[in-house]
């Protein structure tokens, strides 16, 4: 898991097409996999992670419709590329990206209600997965830590169940969430493209299981945190202009 297992110092170098190809194979990738997937962006790929995140952690729950367009359009434009690989045409995967970006980016527009309850069961699910498996390991019980899967369903099912009761709750959740894992990703990205901060800050990346889920878990909740209190303000502020005035 990006958030939970250990891994050896070794990374694989993943770039993003290879972890989703993983995902495809329901192949969890590991943090050195993360870790690598970040060190192969380029400069500009890690800015515009940086920038959307910021906007999607604080401003998550005013502009979902465009994260749900912009989520359906990065996901078909990686399941086209990973389709046409499979086929002996040079520029198959080009076309296949460009065609899947824009099938379930107009999909993901109309359905977006359906599609919010999908990434909001599915950041639950990182949730309770990586929060598992941080507390059996703070507590030494590696065994129980591997049984980090259940801890997976348990997030996936409460925050799926949230949607249907509390839509903009679930929102937040999911925006917040994948917004930190942007914009921190994004600044990982660039600190490790420093050869002077690399040596020093990747290992401690691979070598603590915690670092990599403090610095994501930190952003994520304290962007839940503003987006609730600028939603109950909104709410409160639109009662008292609907209210009635005394006679």
């Amino acid at each position: 898991m990006i958030l939970g297992q250990t891994t050896p110092v070794e990374q694989a170098g993943k770039e993003p097409l290879d972890l989703f190809t993983d995902l495809l194979h329901f192949q969890l990738p590991t943090r050195a996999d993360f870790i690598g997937c970040l060190e192969s962006l380029n400069t500009l790929h890690a800015a515009i992670f940086v920038v959307l995140g910021i906007w999607f952690l604080f401003y998550g729950h005013k502009y979902f419709k465009a994260m749900v367009v912009i989520n359906g359009a990065m996901i078909g434009a990686l399941l086209g590329i990973y389709i046409g690989s499979l086929s002996q045409s040079q520029n198959m995967p080009m076309l296949l990206g460009l065609a899947g970006m824009v099938l379930l980016a107009a999909i993901a527009w109309p359905t977006k209600k359906y599609v919010v309850g999908i990434m909001g069961a599915l950041a639950g699910g990182l949730i309770g997965y990586s929060g598992w498996y941080m507390i059996t390991t703070a507590v030494g019980n590696e065994a129980l830590g591997q049984q980090a899967w259940v801890g997976g369903i348990i997030g996936l099912i409460i925050v799926g169940m949230i949607t249907f009761v509390f839509f903009r709750a679930s929102v937040m959740i999911f925006t917040s969430l994948q917004g930190a894992i942007m914009a921190v990703g994004g600044v990982c990205s660039l600190l490790l493209a420093s050869g002077s901060i690399n040596s020093s800050f990747k290992p401690s990346l691979l070598d603590n299981y915690l670092l990599l889920n403090i610095l994501i878990g930190v952003p994520a909740v304290a962007g839940f945190a503003i987006q609730y209190a600028t939603v109950t303000a909104e709410i409160h502020k639109k009662r008292q202009t609907t209210e009635k005035p005394p006679v």
